[in-house]
């Protein structure tokens, strides 16, 4: 997700290529760590938010000081969204990136790009254990590709 939606990003400032759907499934946006499902599911089954804060910490160096991190590498910092493509995001409910992929979403809206937003409940980050949700899942965002592409 954090991959797709920099490449959005730079696409739109580079003047190019068109890009035609953001598809971000379970994103991963913000270096931060600071929305409440993060805290939330600290201790969440394979991905919690110990893990995101370790990962963003391997990604982004060691440094504490993060007041300088590019959207580029951390979309969730990027302060204009308008003139991005369209997206659509799929967050799950017990999942720690929830709120951030809710955020973007949110902020992609009022930016003024078009946003469908499916959380799937009751799932963790990268597990399903309801397949009905997780053929759901898989099913609109199959839909929003074709949509993106026809």
């Amino acid at each position: 997700g954090a991959l797709a939606a920099a490449v959005s990003l730079m696409a739109r400032d580079r003047g190019g290529p068109a890009i035609a759907l953001q598809a971000l499934s379970i994103p991963v946006l913000d270096d931060r760590c600071a929305t409440p499902s993060m805290r939330q599911y600290v201790e969440a089954p394979l991905f919690g938010g110990r893990q995101a804060e370790e990962m963003w910490s391997r990604y982004l160096g060691p440094d504490p000081d993060r007041s300088n991190v590019s959207p580029y590498a951390a979309p969730g910092r990027a302060t204009d969204l308008r003139g991005l493509p369209p997206a659509f995001i799929h967050v799950n409910g017990w999942d720690p990136l929830r709120d951030e992929g809710i955020e973007y979403a949110r902020r992609l809206l009022a930016d003024g790009v078009h946003v469908e937003l499916y959380c799937a409940p009751r799932q963790h980050h990268g597990v399903s254990e309801d397949q009905r949700t997780q053929a759901n899942a898989a099913r609109l965002f199959g839909e929003a590709i074709r949509a993106a592409i026809a």
